[in-house]
């Protein structure tokens, strides 16, 4: 009976893995059809009047399949024209057009008010890149364990110190800590006072005895800087957390991108993340006739999730659709 029970069970297992490889299939092959067929020609959804297609298409679709059966699709609007950009509004870009009618006082303020808003929208792009990115690197390359490495006693407080320290601890031990492989780190100051850590994602897990070993090489490396072991321990441990796969794993990596370096003036311009060198992930572009059209796809898959430009008041560029599953 155990035996009948077992097999049983490893049926389901198998039927649910090809019903749920098959829908991913499906999923996929609607992407490409509705966004990635050569056709010079487009119907209007609303008249069913056929139009040509435009010279430069209005969306620009990007379209990623990653090794775990998950997708990333987004769509952004294309902006021809720079004065026409989404953080500038309408009344503003009247008021630029009379600028002469208000005096050099009040033009010098609304001038100062566009260089803030530049400011401040070079900031969030900056975040969202460099998030993007991180994410992108952790689910393509399978990246789902991550390596936390901490300094002794009171810690390192100052950011380019910590830096150097971990750069060249992964250059010298990166055989050990990475197989050769795909890495990315990004830091976190500590909230409780203890300085900066630095969490390495890898795509490897690591027994009782690497961990320890592990643990040695960093110890060792601490102390030819001139850091020692406090507290009475015999060496610096380093923690691990497998994060089972490499979707979780982004997303706690990513989320240190914004949280660490939005918070401290002191950051700007600071490395947000270290990556392995020559990582490529591999992009499918193409062109949409509307936002619409991606809006309509994404709706057809529950389980995604989903970002619209247009449901966030503090969104600054131009009008996006964003889905990953």
């Amino acid at each position: 009976m155990v035996g009948k029970t077992t097999a049983a069970a490893g049926a389901s297992r198998r039927l649910k893995a090809a019903a749920v490889a098959s829908a991913q299939r499906e999923r996929i092959n609607l992407v490409n059809t509705t966004f990635f067929t050569s056709s010079s020609t487009r119907v209007n959804p609303i008249t069913g009047e056929i139009l040509p297609l435009p010279t430069i298409p209005p969306v620009s679709i990007g379209f990623i399949e990653y090794p775990d059966g998950g997708c990333e699709l987004f769509g952004v609007r294309r902006i021809t024209n720079k004065s026409t950009s989404a953080y500038l509004d309408t009344e503003e870009l009247r008021h630029e057009a009379e600028e002469k009618s208000y005096g050099n006082k009040e033009a010098e303020r609304r001038a100062e008010e566009r260089t803030e808003v530049n400011k401040a929208r070079s900031t969030q792009m900056a975040c969202r890149r460099a998030k993007t990115k991180v994410r992108r690197i952790c689910r393509y390359y399978g990246l789902s364990v991550m390596v936390t490495l901490t300094f002794p006693g009171k810690g390192v407080h100052d950011y380019d110190e910590a830096l150097h320290y971990v750069q060249k601890f992964i250059n010298d031990h990166g055989s050990a800590l990475y197989l050769d492989g795909v890495y990315v780190a990004v830091p976190e100051l500590h909230p409780k006072g203890h300085g900066w850590h630095w969490h390495v994602l890898v795509h490897r897990r690591f027994t009782l005895e690497e961990k320890e070993w592990l643990d040695w090489q960093w110890t060792l490396f601490l102390e030819r800087k001139g850091m020692k072991v406090s507290g009475g321990a015999k060496f610096v441990r380093i923690n691990l957390k497998d994060f089972k796969n490499a979707r979780s794993g982004a997303a706690y990596a990513s989320k240190y991108i914004g949280k660490t370096f939005d918070s401290d003036e002191r950051l700007k311009n600071r490395k947000r993340y270290l990556c392995s060198r020559k990582i490529h992930v591999e992009v499918k572009h193409g062109n949409a006739f509307s936002l619409d059209e991606v809006r309509n796809l994404i709706w057809q898959i529950d389980d995604a999730y989903t970002f619209d430009s247009n449901e966030n008041d503090e969104w600054l560029g131009p009008e996006v659709l964003w889905a990953s599953w």
